[in-house]
């Protein structure tokens, strides 16, 4: 699927098009909590992204309600558009 990275020029225009959206996903498990960590900045500087979660299917729903968030606090309104997080593990604490 193609999708348009958010942070780049025109990237709200993008998603004022409906068309899908990807963000950059930083993920790491915590062993000693044992719960997955993830983080996006690419909303930065209206918001950073952190979540975690006990399991990686717990962890993308929280992202898709974060990033549905977070695309309504970028707009001031209620947009429909999907961000696909696109994950890069950082480390295994």
């Amino acid at each position: 699927m193609v999708a348009y990275q958010v942070g780049l020029p025109c990237w709200k225009l993008a998603a004022f098009l409906k068309l899908p959206l990807k963000a950059t996903v930083k993920s790491m498990f915590d062993k000693e909590a044992q719960v997955y960590i993830a983080t996006c900045e690419d909303f930065l500087p209206r918001l950073g992204i952190a979540t975690e979660a006990e399991t990686t299917e717990k962890l993308k729903e929280s992202l898709d309600g974060l990033f549905e968030e977070a695309i309504n606090e970028t707009f001031g309104r209620k947009l429909s558009v999907k961000v696909i997080p696109v994950f890069e593990l950082t480390s295994i604490l």
